[in-house]
């Protein structure tokens, strides 16, 4: 943190430089001068956090020069300084803003807690800032990762996030949570406020079980960094988050491919191979709303690949396989008397009865009616 000291009395420099304790509020660098032209030039150059300002100086006042130096750095927190207790300065510097009004002379004590104030004051503003800053990358980010990629998202995101924006290189990760029933989002939104609060990086769901990480790639790389961080994560949600991190990449024209290898890398890391994952979810998602595109997105894996894998693993398509699950868990259900066909196929994931019957001939060689029938079962 930085702060100015403005007085055209050297002595009143030298006391205020000596008496405050800098480093007790962070403030590494001081600036002191005696001219309040040249005191403007710095301020807007140096963007410092408090001014100490004399009322009194030759050429601009203490309440001109506070009055021209918010234009520059709107942010700044300003202390007035004063050998005349005069009620009509009081006002005024209370209609600027000021932090506090001292009388020379002045005294360690006096100096000290009006720096106090003057630095929490300041750093509370910073806080509401950074945390509506974060609030408003993090759903930008969640939309771009949701609603399709767009050029509008991204250039948004950029604006809304600088560091992102003064680089073209990345790395993309990915954290994974096997657990259905797990909760991400306080664990996604926990992970961005850290990131954006370090300018190293933003993150967001990318659907219930994903959490993806964009990484500004500069001359280091904080890679390491978020992977320490992403086990005191486990620890304080009581989750495991396998994940990877991609090499550098440029972004956004090599996401699909940083992304879809670097989901990949997360899944061989979980131990079981992502082909006898997909079956085994499959099996347990059938009657949801599955197809070959969102298993391949879902999984991280291209659609050619994908179909041919599959089949090469399971002597079976994948379209195939969910249809068979689907039908002959249809044949379980139809045992229910009170279950119509619509409503069986519904639970199995085919909401069209229609196609439902069409596609349970195809399967078994009759309507779902005829079966029912020469099963014995009764509509």
């Amino acid at each position: 943190m930085k702060a100015i000291i403005v007085d055209d009395e050297p002595h009143v420099l030298a006391v205020a430089r000596l008496l405050v304790d800098w480093e007790k509020y962070h403030i590494h660098q001081l600036f002191e001068c005696m001219d309040a032209t040249e005191a403007l030039e710095i301020i807007e150059r140096e963007q410092p956090a408090i001014l100490l300002s004399d009322i009194r100086m030759p050429q601009m006042d203490g309440l001109t020069l506070i009055e021209k130096a918010r234009e520059k750095n709107p942010d700044l927190k300003s202390i007035l300084i004063s050998a005349y207790s005069d009620f009509s300065y009081a006002q005024k510097a209370v209609g600027l803003g000021c932090v506090d009004y001292l009388l020379k002379p002045l005294t360690e004590e006096g100096l000290n807690d009006a720096v106090e104030k003057a630095v929490t004051q300041y750093n509370y503003e910073k806080n509401l800032r950074s945390e509506s800053q974060s609030d408003k990358s993090h759903i930008l980010f969640s939309r771009y990762l949701q609603e399709g990629r767009s050029n509008e998202y991204w250039h948004s995101l950029l604006t809304a996030v600088p560091f992102l924006a003064d680089t073209e290189l990345f790395h993309l990760g990915i954290l994974f949570s096997q657990e259905e029933d797990t909760a991400l989002e306080p664990v996604a939104e926990f992970l961005h406020q850290y990131l954006y609060r370090e300018n190293i990086g933003i993150a967001a769901l990318r659907s219930k079980n994903i959490i993806v990480v964009l990484l500004p790639a500069y001359d280091y790389s904080p890679v390491d960094r978020v992977q320490q961080l992403i086990l005191r994560l486990e620890e304080k949600f009581s989750v495991s988050l396998p994940s990877a991190f991609s090499s550098i990449c440029v972004l956004p024209k090599d996401w699909d491919d940083a992304y879809i290898s670097t989901k990949r890398m997360v899944l061989l890391s979980c131990g079981t191979d992502t082909l006898e994952q997909i079956h085994q979810y499959i099996l347990e998602h059938y009657a949801e709303d599955l197809s070959l595109d969102y298993l391949a997105e879902h999984f991280g894996l291209s659609l050619s690949y994908l179909s041919r894998s599959f089949k090469k693993r399971y002597h079976n398509g994948l379209i195939n396989f969910l249809t068979e699950i689907r039908i002959n868990k249809a044949i379980v259900l139809m045992k229910d008397h009170s279950s119509s066909i619509a409503e069986i196929a519904l639970q199995v994931g085919i909401p069209d009865p229609k196609y439902f019957s069409r596609v349970f001939r195809r399967v078994t060689g009759c309507s779902p009616a005829e079966y029912r029938k020469e099963s014995g079962d009764s509509l």
